[in-house]
């Protein structure tokens, strides 16, 4: 069998998924976004989907189809029972391979086979009454459905079926004596399990517990079960040895596309489940606009994923902000108080263009994005000790070689620029690398408290972080368009803390009288 993959269109092959994050991943704290993310799917791997964003706008689209299909109910209900019994043919052929039972080995390989054909079957059905949009679902609905009339799977599927009818058919009794366990033939007595299922038919629960990924353990047989089926083996020797036959026969039966389905159905149940979460808690998602024109950029109402991670666990505010950049502007400068949330924008700016770069939804009420070659960026690292650099030639060095690889389709994120050294050499420095930047034409953001900067060319854009007009020393998380001038933060300091010319004048003069 040869199913279409689901995270890459038929013409783009998927790239080799790399093992590590990319350098960016922990400054825009996007391990702690896989983090809530992905609970529930650790066991699928999922990790490296994320570290390779796609480079492609018809692969972008591709998945946000899919991914729109999926927030259907009925086909998020479907992607759900589809990974769990596939996980369940996994572990059954998995648990076959390591039994030391010849009979428990077949009969897994058997039941395996079973959920197999009937899952694929349920699932073509679905998809035929569904009808979903994306191209990648009605894809895989035309390949499942070729699938099925294939003579292989037919035999599969009726071998099956006709075998589990045979061995539920078989009637014995098992008699447990002192020391002993004796199997003869049943004398077709009465069905007492279901007769107790019956009668406890109306207390069972109408409603039950939200899907879980994880599949539930099988026990294996000991020793006095495996005697047990050996001695019913002997009883009734055919449908044993056609159990036999049809392991032997169809033990390879479990293609690698259906492996490889169960991992990329689980990356839309991820991706899907957390921005329920997210609307669970009042925050938007969107799927963006994504291109490979510089501008327009803008986002409406963007927030810090990785804050709203933290906000499902500890509840608190999330401030929203708006964004964007049209024409030639290619560079926020961002300036303003220390904790007003310049740093939470920088980390935001870069998440959002990573998630859409993967097909997924990201924060806010409607977002445009650039698809990058690559994200470079640079936020402050403390000191190695026993380093032989300094902050200031550390910082030297990683800006460097970001300008080396860096073209006009990368994201450069800039958080604190030589915040190590003086004002006045920070600024020469913060110039002359911004300048080579601009000079690039890439997009980004630039977090500084050096306000000239902001004016360095038209291509920057001044954004500042605001505090509240009426308690000066509180940040509102704010950030607005406007020329940056650090006067009016330096001022609300000086009367939080008594130090303008009229209060010390009014203290000075208290000391002399008295």
């Amino acid at each position: 069998m040869n199913l279409p993959s689901l995270l890459y269109p038929a013409l783009s092959e998927p790239t080799v998924e790399p093992r590590d994050p990319p350098t960016y991943f922990y400054d825009l704290q996007l391990d702690r976004i896989l983090h809530e993310m992905l609970s529930g799917h650790e066991q699928y791997g999922l990790e490296p989907l994320f570290y390779a964003p796609l480079t492609d706008v018809d692969a972008i689209y591709y998945r946000q189809a899919i991914m729109k299909d999926v927030e259907n109910v009925s086909v998020h209900e479907l992607f759900c029972h589809l990974s769990d019994n596939f996980s369940t043919v996994q572990r059954h052929l998995e648990q076959a391979t390591n039994s030391s039972y010849p009979l428990e080995h077949d009969r897994l390989i058997l039941d395996a086979a079973h959920v197999y054909s009937t899952t694929l079957r349920h699932a073509v059905e679905q998809l035929h009454v569904l009808s979903p949009a994306s191209s990648g679902l009605i894809q895989l609905r035309t390949a499942l459905a070729q699938y099925l009339s294939f003579n292989d799977f037919i035999t599969l599927e009726q071998d099956a079926a006709s075998l589990l009818a045979s061995i539920d058919a078989l009637d014995f009794r098992i008699i447990i004596g002192s020391g002993s366990i004796n199997v003869r033939e049943g004398g077709h007595e009465s069905d007492l399990a279901g007769a107790v299922e019956r009668t406890f038919q109306r207390f069972r629960p109408t409603t039950y517990p939200e899907h879980s990924s994880k599949p539930p353990s099988y026990v294996s047989l000991n020793h006095i079960e495996a005697k047990a089926v050996e001695n019913i083996a002997r009883l009734y020797p055919q449908p044993f040895f056609r159990l036999k036959c049809f392991a032997d026969r169809h033990h390879s039966f479990f293609p690698t596309s259906a492996r490889r389905l169960t991992r990329e159905l689980h990356f839309y149940l991820a991706c899907t489940d957390f921005t329920r979460r997210l609307s669970s808690a009042g925050l938007p998602t969107c799927f963006p606009t994504v291109s490979a024109s510089h501008t327009p950029i803008e986002v409406k109402e963007g927030y810090d994923s990785a804050l709203a991670c933290q906000a499902m666990h500890e509840p608190f505010a999330i401030v929203r902000n708006d964004w964007f950049l049209s024409g030639e502007e290619r560079m926020f400068v961002v300036s303003g108080p220390n904790q007003g949330g310049k740093t939470t924008f920088a980390r935001t700016f870069g998440q959002v263009n990573v998630l859409a770069s993967l097909g997924c939804r990201v924060a806010g009420v409607e977002a445009r994005t650039f698809l990058f070659d690559a994200i470079y960026t640079h936020f402050e690292r403390e000191e190695l000790p026993g380093s032989s650099r300094g902050k200031l030639e550390d910082d030297l060095i990683r800006i460097h070689d970001i300008l080396e690889k860096a073209t006009s389709s990368s994201i450069i994120i800039l958080n604190e620029l030589f915040a190590s050294t003086t004002a006045k050499d920070a600024a020469l420095l913060g110039t002359r690398i911004l300048s080579k930047i601009l000079d690039l034409d890439a997009i980004g953001v630039c977090v500084t408290f050096i306000d000239d900067l902001s004016t360095l060319s038209n291509k920057t854009v001044s954004l500042v972080s605001l505090v509240d007009p009426t308690h000066s020393n509180t940040r509102t998380f704010r950030l607005v368009r406007k020329p940056a001038d650090g006067l009016a933060y330096a001022l609300a300091l000086a009367k939080t803390y008594e130090l303008t010319y009229d209060l010390l004048s009014a203290r000075l003069a208290g000391r002399s009288t008295s």
